[in-house]
């Protein structure tokens, strides 16, 4: 479901809600497994009500979409399991990684202008979750 979700983001900037709730049921089925579920959905609803409120307040201030909804809720099903500290390491990664492919992309097509769509944040998020995953970090 991990990969699935991030293609869907990467190539058509969409992250289905039945996905990412059948996401987050598996990992709160996880957390439960190891004692953690108490601790994850405090860190899920952090998250998701921090990204939210940078979301609401960046669109009223600069009148632009900057975060979607599924990533935000993707945050949510994600920090179930992570816990808070593994909340914040995956977002501060997510964020270093959308930036440098940001960079990189603009340097290589020598663009100055602003692309429409922008970064596909959830296709960093699964890819680093998976990654820190796969390298044990939770």
């Amino acid at each position: 479901m991990l990969f699935a979700l991030g293609l869907m983001d990467a190539f058509w900037r969409w992250l289905p809600l039945p996905w990412i709730a059948g996401l987050g049921a598996a990992l709160a089925f996880l957390a439960w497994s190891n004692g953690k579920i108490l601790v994850g959905i405090a860190a899920a609803i952090g998250g998701v009500v921090a990204l939210r409120a940078l979301q609401i307040f960046y669109r009223r201030t600069r009148g632009a979409e900057f975060l979607g909804t599924g990533d935000v809720i993707l945050v949510g099903a994600l920090g179930i399991f992570t816990g808070p500290f593994g909340l914040a390491l995956l977002l501060g990664l997510a964020s270093v990684t959308g930036l440098l492919s940001e960079v990189l992309l603009r340097a290589r097509e020598n663009r100055t202008d602003r692309t429409r769509y922008g970064v596909a944040f959830g296709t960093h998020l699964c890819a680093v979750f998976a990654l820190l995953w796969f390298f044990n970090a939770f």
